[in-house]
Order: structure tokens, then sequence, then C-alpha cells
């Protein structure tokens, strides 16, 4: 297979998925596109680092899918974007490619975690929540946020191993 084939391969297969997270972090169709094209090159170039020992391939790849995704709202550069284009018809996907956590089954496992520990994990990974904004957030405190995470995320290990 060539390489231009693998990637298209790669991109037709999980770009939707990719593009559903970015766009529920970044909250802007045209910074997601831009986020995603990022995030698929990124893949792309690092696919070598990937291990199934840590974990699936999938899991890998919106794990760097959400961090390109945070470090973007972080950036100047996005806040200056995020001024300057029309709110309006930005939030909603089209059909096709929306990202919907229900469909591959994450969201009815996120659901089966206990009250303290779903809240945290569907604010990292669904909302894009920093651990420290949820500590503002929550009232509570960074050590407190890490734990319920930390345990949450291995509950949720255990339910996908189910």
């Amino acid at each position: 297979m060539h390489q231009s084939s693998a990637m298209g391969l790669l991109y037709d297969r999980y770009s939707a998925i990719i593009y559903g997270i970015i766009l529920r972090i970044v909250k802007s169709k045209p910074i997601a596109e831009d986020v995603l094209q990022d995030t698929m090159m990124k893949i792309w170039h690092n696919i070598n680092t990937y291990s199934p020992n840590r974990g699936r391939f999938v899991s890998w790849m919106l794990r760097i899918a959400r961090n390109k995704a945070i470090d973007t709202i972080r950036s100047a550069k996005y806040q200056q974007q995020k001024n300057n284009l029309d709110i309006e018809g930005q939030i909603a996907l089209p059909q096709k490619t929306q990202f919907n956590p229900d469909t591959i089954g994450i969201k009815e496992m996120v659901d089966k975690l206990p009250f303290e520990y779903r809240q945290v994990v569907e604010m990292a990974y669904f909302k894009g929540f920093t651990q420290s904004e949820m500590a503002k957030e929550l009232e509570l405190p960074l050590g407190t946020i890490k734990t319920r995470i930390r345990i949450g995320l291995r509950e949720l290990r255990k339910l996908v191993k189910e």
C-alpha cells in the first residue's frame, strides 16, 4: 500500500470521530477543520510511536486530537479568531460527520461510572477542561481532581474490557 493511500484510509476511517472531539472543544467549524488537519498530520508523522501495549489505536489518536484542540483554544491566535468569527451556526455538526460518543459506546460506559468520577471524566474528555479548570469550577483541591480522574479512567478501562 502506498503512503498516500494509507494516509487516505486513516483519514477516511477516523477523521469524523477526531473532528467531533475537536469541535466539542474549539466550538468553531473552521477552527476545528484546521485543527483536524494538523492532528492528522501529527498522527501520520508520529505513527511509529504508537504502542499497542499502552492502549487502543483510536484512543491514542483521540488523545492527540484532544491535546491539539486544547493547545489551540489556549493560543492567542484562537482568541483572536474567536472574536472575529460569526458565532451563529458554528456549534452544530452536519449529521454525516457528527461525533456521538453513544454510537461507539463510550458515553454509555462513562455513564456507568459513579457520579464523582463520571463528572471529571466528562469535563476532561468531552468538554476539554484542564485539571486546574476543573478544580476551580468544582471548588475542589487539584489533588482530588487528579485522583478522581485516575480512578475514573481505571474504572472505565475495566468497563471497556468487559
